[in-house]
């Protein structure tokens, strides 16, 4: 598992500029009429801390593709939930998830990837009572990111007991004819930072439970906001190369720890305060930082 490189940042050759920039940025994006544009949008419309925090690990599961189709996805899954997502999914066994989602597909997720996804998350509500409470109970003020936690807490999520589901097998068929098996959809919603993965999803996540409630993040969960890092993905890329916060090409998690250790030079107890503004303009398509170089 890869480590941070520090906690107190990378001083940024033109740290006064970016800080105006990334300020501006906040100022015009972190605001709560934006949020149509997220899925974390989701999360807000319930008023409960446990179905929110349920809801909000949802959300962040299915945080791939564009945002509309994600909302209708969400839309689609939290419908048998209803009104309290939280309660209704602690309250079935895993055999009881085999009779709902029939049909159920978004990209490569299937009803039988959804079903055990749940069963697995109903597993952790009723052995700990909230998804927080597990996190708590695994985590440690000694790791510099939430990274070794992250890693215990999705292996203690995957293992809940899902007695008869069926599990789909997934393969990769290649042109020689050779077959080689790839993670089932159940497990590439909850991503470890232990694979390959870059956990953008997983770290998104924890940036809205665990950053304070502010209009947008939630504020759910107790975790020094120091050890949080940034989710990467095709628009923090594009928009890190231009303020020059990493020299990396690939979104993996060496990225993910180089972009957080460039903001931590400006917000060294919340690096990932810029997250939401950062993903605007790429999301909005909005050149708003047409031209700038630091």
């Amino acid at each position: 598992m890869l480590k941070s490189g520090t906690t107190k940042g990378i001083r940024h050759p033109h740290e006064e500029r970016l800080r105006e920039i990334l300020e501006d940025l906040h100022t015009r994006y972190h605001r709560p009429e934006f949020l149509k544009s997220d899925p974390l949008l989701m999360a807000h419309r319930f008023e409960e801390p446990s179905d929110r925090e349920v809801v909000a690990l949802i959300a962040a599961s299915f945080a791939f593709g564009n945002v509309k189709a994600i909302l209708n996805t969400l839309d689609t899954v939290l419908k048998p939930l209803l009104p309290h997502p939280a309660e209704a999914i602690a309250a079935r066994e895993p055999r009881e998830w085999s009779r709902l989602y029939r049909g159920f597909v978004y990209r490569w997720v299937r009803a039988e990837d959804l079903r055990v996804y749940m069963a697995w998350l109903g597993g952790a509500l009723r052995t700990h009572g909230n998804l927080g409470s597990m996190w708590q109970a695994l985590d440690s003020d000694r790791n510099d990111t939430v990274l070794p936690t992250l890693a215990r807490w999705v292996n203690a999520l995957t293992e809940m007991p899902t007695d008869s589901l069926r599990r789909r097998k997934r393969v990769l068929q290649r042109a020689s004819g050779i077959s080689s098996p790839l993670p089932s959809g159940a497990h590439l919603l909850l991503t470890s930072p232990e694979g390959k993965s870059s956990c953008k999803r997983m770290l998104l996540f924890l940036r809205w439970v665990c950053r304070p409630a502010d209009g947008i993040d939630l504020g759910l969960w107790k975790v020094d906001t120091m050890r949080l890092l940034m989710p990467v993905d095709t628009h923090i890329m594009q928009i890190s190369k231009v303020l020059n916060l990493t020299e990396r090409r690939t979104a993996d998690l060496r990225t993910a720890l180089e972009i957080t250790d460039s903001l931590r030079a400006i917000q060294p107890d919340d690096p990932t305060r810029y997250d939401f503004a950062l993903t605007r303009p790429g999301i909005l398509k909005e050149k708003v930082l047409m031209g700038t170089r630091i």
